[in-house]
């Protein structure tokens, strides 16, 4: 059988693929929804006809890679194609979008083997009013422009042999696909780069990308103990007004580049820069942007992984405007982009980066896919080496790009995978106010947010009473189950403390209790207290602690000298009427039952943070 050699940017996955195998690192799902018109058993008989002549037609889908550790790995065409299998969720618990959610989480999660098939292919009926296919590619042979292109020539497809399907046995027969003029395979013979042995990866690196003698970025100040693949996909919600006045800056004289896809990427570039300044303090960036690949026309209509990377590395001074970074970026990026060429990802060395920013300019094209809707999933998992993926995409050509953002559990703790979103959201807003402002003077954070970031913002200010929880948010995280409170036998988890902190965080916020405003804690010393006080400090809110032993009198006083804006107590609820008073024990009823038990005399932690 014939074989091809692999091409750098397949290399370059392979290498972080063979690092961590049994992980859908590169698992790339999109779905298409049709719609629109009456399906019958015929029509996805039609459908699955339909797979097995688009896989004719790409013969990159039935691809496998082999290879051992002297001679390297290649790839081969495969015989056999996979078919597409028909999924009945018709029946069972919960509604249709409950059950299909449950199985496309699991069925994304399902590992390639290399030497096997690289591409799953389902069809999912929902009644007769529509049809889900479900495409799994794994990176190595496709990119996302190749999920569109097949997604659209499968619907092609399908509409010619549906229409055939309501006419005879004899006029359904389908004719011969025809042979491709070029396949990805040609590609890969003209620009392959040097092969991947098994040798180099006998052991796992234990700090994959990282080069002697250089740090790994640090965001909001959590510093990165362990590596992981596990990753969540956030969006970055902006509005339609504010997605219309980003597409308006393309006119503006001063940010108007050669082309509009220039624009995109120095604008995103931009964006993501600031936001990575902002969350790491670093103002020297790494950041690796995957180029489309296709340079030559003849491409345009073949599946494959012709993705090339390549590596900027950008500054971010405070004292820059907005403008200036952006007009830096730009530069780098045309003199990137001049010398980007098949095989560039070769000169890709191994070294840390903070993130990646891929502008996907797959969309539909074809008008037999216009009555389609294609989404795209992310399986849970993406490259240890990248903390931080953005990923702006029209899938289906709405002229409104949708922005997403992967963030990497071993380098974010737990709070700011929320929060970190809204801060590179509120970096959209902040660019779109004003151009010349200076970089230190954009707010990214939230009015009621006092969650600071490292650097940025609050250099070296470790004693900052914002910085408490997320340092026990770090330790929540990696030590979940350490001991962070003890009372003679009884005990609470940092993630036990975490949660329930979250609870009175959340009490508290529906109330309208947050930054800059002062709350009263007329509690016993029990377990309760520090994580009422806990849940204050997460809010940004300042807490006053009363003695309950104290007079009436006395308490009365306090509150009116301290200005409170709320009480917190376990104690008498009628000790201010007038001002809101919260119960400790209503916010903590769905705690452990040993939460509420009698004070105790001290409190301690078993595991010591360093303030560092």
């Amino acid at each position: 059988m014939t074989s091809y050699p692999l091409t750098p940017s397949q290399n370059h996955l392979l290498k972080s693929q063979l690092i961590t195998p049994g992980k859908p690192l590169f698992n790339q799902v999109v779905t298409a929804t049709l719609s629109g018109q009456t399906f019958m058993d015929a029509d996805v008989e039609a459908l699955c006809e339909a797979w097995q002549s688009v896989q004719l037609r790409h013969p990159v889908l039935g691809a496998t890679i082999i290879g051992s550790g002297s001679t390297g790995f290649v790839q081969q065409p495969g015989q056999a194609r996979p078919e597409m299998e028909v999924i009945d969720l018709e029946s069972g618990p919960g509604k249709f979008a409950h059950r299909f959610k449950t199985w496309i989480s699991q069925r994304m999660q399902q590992t390639f083997e290399l030497d096997k098939s690289l591409t799953d292919a389902a069809v999912v009926r929902h009644g007769q009013d529509e049809l889900i296919v479900y495409l799994n590619m794994h990176h190595l042979i496709a990119d996302a422009w190749s999920s569109n292109l097949v997604l659209e020539d499968l619907i092609q497809s399908f509409n010619t042999a549906s229409n055939r399907a309501k006419r005879t046995d004899q006029e359904r027969s389908s004719p011969p696909a025809p042979e491709p003029k070029v396949t990805f395979f040609d590609y890969a013979l003209a620009f392959s780069g040097p092969q991947t042995q098994n040798l180099q990866f006998e052991s796992p690196h234990k700090t994959p990308g990282h080069v002697p003698g250089t740090a790994l970025p640090s965001f909001y100040g959590h510093i990165n103990d362990h590596f992981t693949t596990d990753s969540v996909r956030k969006p970055v919600d902006l509005s339609g007004d504010e997605h219309a006045r980003l597409q308006g800056l393309s006119k503006v004289k001063e940010l108007q580049q050669f082309s509009e896809s220039l624009f995109q990427l120095s604008f995103h570039l931009t964006a993501l820069s600031i936001f990575l300044h902002k969350a790491s303090g670093d103002t020297e960036l790494v950041i690796e942007i995957p180029l489309l690949g296709r340079f030559s026309k003849q491409w345009m209509n073949v599946a494959g992984n012709f993705i090339e990377m390549i590596r900027v590395s950008v500054r971010v001074n405070p004292d820059d405007t907005v403008l200036a970074v952006f007009k830096r970026n730009r530069d780098i990026l045309f003199e990137a982009l001049r010398g980007a060429k098949p095989g560039c990802t070769a000169m890709l060395e191994p070294s840390p980066v903070h993130g990646v920013l891929n502008l996907i300019t797959a969309r539909q094209s074809s008008p037999a896919a216009a009555g389609a809707t294609f989404e795209w999933h992310h399986p849970g998992h993406s490259d240890m080496s990248h903390p931080v993926r953005l990923h702006v995409a029209d899938w289906n050509a709405t002229g409104t790009p949708g922005i997403e953002v992967d963030l990497n559990q071993a380098f974010f703790a737990l709070p700011f995978i929320d929060r970190a979103p809204r801060h590179l959201a509120n970096t959209y807003r902040a660019i779109l106010e004003s151009r010349e402002t200076p970089v230190s003077c954009l707010s990214i954070v939230t009015q009621d947010e006092k969650w600071s970031f490292r650097g940025a913002q609050i250099p070296g200010d470790t004693d900052s009473k914002a910085a408490l929880p997320a340092r026990l948010a770090d330790v929540a995280v990696s030590m979940p189950d350490a001991i962070a409170l003890t009372d003679g036998e009884t005990s609470v988890s940092y993630r036990e403390l975490s949660e329930n902190a979250e609870k009175v965080e959340s009490h508290l916020r529906n109330h309208d209790i947050g930054s800059g405003q002062r709350v009263a804690v007329h509690m016993s010393r029990s377990l309760q207290l520090p994580i009422v006080i806990l849940g204050i400090l997460r809010t940004g809110a300042s807490y006053v602690p009363i003695d309950p032993d104290q007079p009436k009198l006395r308490v009365e006083e306090i509150l009116g000298d301290a200005g409170v804006a709320c009480l917190v107590t376990d104690t008498d609820a009628s000790l201010a009427p007038g001002l809101l008073t919260l119960s400790a024990n209503t916010m903590l009823d769905s705690n452990p039952q040993h939460l509420q038990q009698a004070p105790v005399d001290g409190l301690s932690g078993s595991v010591d943070i360093d303030p560092a």
